[in-house]
């Protein structure tokens, strides 16, 4: 099955950034003339990424009146902003949105929360640092797609002899799963505008996967404005051009990406996705031969198979595949549910139900475990 990769900052350089004056004296990559009603389109500017309702400002004083430090204050805050009794945030992959809309709603990818806290710690005049948590290749399908997550969360440095709950090294983190994330990869420190970026990025592959071209192409243009060192955005404008026919400017968005990221894994499968398509077959063969080699010790490249597995019907081989995945790493919910899923294609209820429980068992999240819950009774009722 071809696919191509988008790169989303839903469940995400190290550079500094650069000046705009890259894309248009450097890269003729960028075609406007094919997007010609893209400039009909306003995005968001950054004043209204970051923003807070009124709501939100309210919201903020009254959870953090009763403390005299920024440092408890912020504690306060990220208590308040997951509280059941209080904002109750949930997660969704689809947020992507402002601040003052991520408030209102309720609900928040990681992007978006990251947005919605740093506005919040900044208001209270706070010290909050972006990052890029280095998780590996990690895959999730909406519509059909194949996307590549990356990851960011916010760090409030610690004070000196203090010890706060949802801290990691000390220091306060606002992540959905701040234990599981931080704690176990490095993370690089990004700047305001590469955040802006990468919420144009999202913004575009939401337009992209709705079949939107003009208004993700100016989503992207406005990404690689903010940041033309965000090899995702490079990658997501090559995925609109192939997906338009426009062979030769995805082949030169992808080498782009890789120029500005060494083994970028997702541009180069995009680019033997080009190859494969304009008959250059050989060297498609041997860059999906070196991909495959390269991915086979990460757990998510061989979920990922599973899901197209059972996206292809093919049960049985996405069992083999979630077990992989299981055996490198045991820790993911979803490898138990997607198992469950494949137990329950081939009428082994019993099974899908011992793998809906091992799921329910490693969630961190409230509401994934209630409907982790709602699925074995129901399973258990009907079968």
């Amino acid at each position: 099955m071809t696919r191509l990769l988008l790169v989303l900052s839903s469940i995400l350089f190290l550079s500094a950034c650069t000046s705009t004056s890259f894309l248009s004296k450097k890269s003729p990559i960028l075609n406007d003339k094919a997007f010609e009603t893209a400039s009909d389109f306003n995005v968001e500017t950054p004043e209204e990424i970051f923003a807070l309702s009124d709501d939100a400002v309210n919201f903020v004083k009254r959870v953090t009146q009763s403390e005299t430090t920024d440092f408890g204050k912020m504690s306060a805050l990220v208590f308040a902003i997951f509280d059941r009794a209080d904002l109750d945030l949930g997660y969704s992959a689809e947020a992507n949105t402002v601040a003052s809309d991520t408030f209102a709603n309720g609900a928040a990818n990681c992007l978006s929360l990251t947005v919605m806290a740093y506005s919040m710690a900044d208001y209270l005049h706070i010290d909050a640092r972006f990052q890029d948590v280095q998780i590996p290749e990690f895959w999730t399908f909406r519509q059909g797609e194949s996307i590549i997550n990356r990851h960011i969360n916010l760090r409030v440095k610690k004070p000196a002899r203090r010890f706060i709950p949802s801290m990691v090294n000390g220091d306060l983190i606002v992540d959905f799963d701040p234990s599981r994330n931080a704690k176990k990869f490095d993370s690089v420190e990004l700047t305001k505008r590469q955040i802006v970026s990468y919420f144009y990025n999202n913004k575009g592959a939401e337009h992209l996967i709705n079949g939107e071209s003009a208004k993700a192409f100016a989503y992207y243009k406005a990404a690689l404005e903010a940041d033309p060192k965000n090899e995702g955005a490079w990658l997501n404008l090559g995925v609109l051009y192939s997906r338009n026919d426009m062979l030769e400017h995805a082949e030169e968005a992808y080498l782009h990406a890789t120029s500005l990221k060494s083994n970028y894994l997702s541009a180069l499968e995009n680019l033997a996705n080009i190859y494969k398509r304009t008959d250059r077959l050989e060297a498609s063969k041997s860059l999906e031969a070196r991909l495959h080699k390269k991915r086979l010790k990460n757990p998510y490249y061989h979920s990922m198979l599973a899901e197209h597995a059972l996206i292809e019907e093919k049960p049985s081989d996405a069992i083999v595949h979630y077990k992989q995945a299981i055996k490198l790493n045991n820790r993911p919910h979803e490898f138990y549910f997607g198992l469950a899923k494949a137990y329950y294609a081939i009428g082994d209820f019993s099974r899908s139900s011992d793998a809906l429980k091992k799921a329910r068992m490693r969630s961190n999240d409230r509401r994934t475990s209630e409907q982790y819950s709602r699925k074995i009774s129901l399973l258990a009722y009907n079968h």
